[in-house]
C-alpha cells in the first residue's frame, strides 16, 4: 500500500514537470513570435526613414495618433510613464493595429503579421499580439524643430494573468535640422 502512494506521488510529480515545462515553452514559443513581428515593424519604421513616420497622416503624426485609452496605454509595458528629461517630449503611445486597419496600402508599417519563414500568417497573430509604438521626440532648441524621433516597437501578448511584452527601439533624426542633409 506504502509502495502505489509512493508510486502515484511520483507519477504525479512527474506529470506537473511535464505541464510546466509544456507552458514555459509554449511562453518561449510566443515570445520568439513577438520578437519576429517587432523585427518587421522596426525594419518597416526604418526603411520609411524620418520623412515617411512624422509627416501630416502618418504613422507617427504627433499629437494626432497619441491614444489615451487606457487599454492602449496598458500595451506600452509601462513606457507609457517613463519620465522624459526638457527639452524632450513624450511619451506618446501610438496602436499600431488600429492605424494599419485605416492605413492606405502605401502607409503600412509592416503589413499586418506578414510572414514566417517566407509563409504568410493568418489573422490569428493578430487575435494573440497586440502591437504598439511609444514615441518620444527631442526638439532642436534653435530651431525649435523636433531633431530626433525615438520609437520604440512593443509587442505583447497574455500569458495566464499577465502580458508579456518585447520590445525594440529605432533613433530617426531630422535631416533638416541635424544639418547633414541626409535622412539617417
Amino acid at each position: 500500500m506504502t509502495a502505489a502512494a509512493v508510486l502515484a506521488i511520483g507519477i504525479l510529480g512527474a506529470m506537473q514537470a511535464l505541464l510546466l515545462a509544456s507552458q514555459q515553452n509554449a511562453i518561449a514559443s510566443r515570445m520568439t513570435r513577438a520578437a519576429e513581428i517587432a523585427d518587421q515593424v522596426r525594419q518597416g519604421l526604418d526603411s520609411q526613414r524620418y520623412g515617411g513616420l512624422v509627416a501630416a497622416g502618418k504613422v507617427i503624426d504627433i499629437p494626432g495618433r497619441c491614444s489615451g485609452a487606457a487599454a492602449v496605454l496598458a500595451l506600452a509595458d509601462g513606457l507609457d510613464t517613463m519620465p522624459v528629461v526638457a527639452p524632450m517630449t513624450g511619451p506618446c503611445v501610438i496602436d499600431l493595429d488600429a492605424y494599419e486597419a485605416t492605413a492606405l496600402p502605401g502607409d503600412l508599417i509592416a503589413p499586418g503579421y506578414a510572414l514566417v519563414d517566407g509563409v504568410p500568417t493568418t489573422r490569428e497573430d493578430g487575435d494573440i499580439y497586440r502591437r504598439v509604438l511609444v514615441v518620444t521626440t527631442v526638439p532642436d532648441t534653435a530651431s525649435a524643430q523636433t531633431n530626433l524621433v525615438t520609437a520604440t516597437v512593443v509587442v505583447s501578448f497574455r500569458a495566464g494573468f499577465r502580458r508579456i511584452a518585447v520590445r525594440q527601439t529605432s533613433a530617426f533624426y531630422n535631416p533638416a535640422v541635424n544639418r547633414s542633409g541626409v535622412d539617417i
